[in-house]
């Protein structure tokens, strides 16, 4: 279950919602996302789904990452710099709006979706990383 992978979470994990009772930018991030998928009605399927929410230390996000990378990298900025580039397009705006990363059920990488996300969130300083997860298994232990 997804408190196995010891997330110290603001919001109790165990207080799984439906999509209807979301933050606004919690159902705006799994809404956007749900369009790339091959399913049909995407909008029918989020509505019988449960969702959680909260935020992840960005030490712990950091740390995490780096163990996962491929190709070793000496320190998680240098990745980070490696990842940004010239691309001045990634900015968190304000921290009310932010949508959350999508934690993935893979055993192999933290994060689903919001990878840019959450490089920005690190760029702009942050010191925790919102998340959300669909009630699903997850098997990565957070290092």
């Amino acid at each position: 279950m997804a408190h196995e992978r010891n997330l110290h979470l603001t919001h109790p994990i165990n207080d799984q919602v439906p999509f209807c009772d979301l933050p606004t930018t919690v159902r705006e991030t799994w809404w956007t996302y749900s369009q790339t998928w091959e399913r049909k009605e995407p909008e029918a399927w989020l509505r019988c789904q449960r969702f959680g929410y909260g935020v992840i230390p960005m030490a712990t996000a950091c740390r995490t990452v780096l163990g996962e990378l491929s190709i070793p990298q000496p320190s998680f900025q240098a990745y980070h710099k490696r990842y940004m580039g010239n691309d001045n397009l990634h900015r968190a705006g304000p921290r009310d709006t932010r949508w959350p990363c999508v934690l993935s059920e893979q055993h192999w990488e933290l994060f689903e979706d919001g990878w840019h996300r959450f490089h920005a969130y690190y760029a702009a300083g942050d010191l925790v990383v919102p998340v959300t997860w669909m009630d699903i298994p997850y098997r990565i232990p957070l290092k």
